[in-house]
């Protein structure tokens, strides 16, 4: 089994009280958070997950933690709430490429779109620079 992340005891957050914790008391308590908020209201996360490997196969998620506390504007603690693997959801990626405008070039057209170009008029076989005999 592997544990990471903040392994956070009912005794601690006894200690937590809404409407008076602040932001110091929590960061006393429980340490930085993992994440934060990055839009609305400042949310503090702690999370924590045990991953266990059954043989050569990924390691799967077991048990995981997840702690939000929310903060007023003033750095009080408006509330808090804890959630575990059962209150969330999986999410399935969908892994797909937007077609940008203007066309592409194949291989074939790569190859052959550069003959011709290495020769400049200005530029002679085996000489330096356009000037003749050298």
């Amino acid at each position: 089994m592997d544990a990471r992340g903040h392994g956070i005891n009912k005794t601690d957050l006894k200690q937590v009280i809404e409407g008076q914790s602040t932001k110091e008391d929590i960061e006393a308590l429980l340490g930085s958070p993992s994440t934060t908020s990055t839009f609305g209201p400042e949310t503090w996360f702690y999370i924590s997950a045990t991953k266990e490997r059954t043989g050569v196969f990924e390691p799967d998620v077991v048990k995981q933690n997840v702690l939000g506390v929310l903060f007023d504007e003033s750095g009080v603690v408006q509330e808090y709430a804890q959630y575990t693997m059962k209150d969330g959801k999986v999410i399935d990626f969908v892994e797909k490429t937007t077609p940008t405008e203007g066309h592409s070039l194949g291989v074939l057209e790569q190859l052959l779109g550069n003959m011709g170009r290495f020769n400049s008029p200005g530029r002679q076989p085996g000489g330096s620079m356009g000037i003749p005999g050298r």
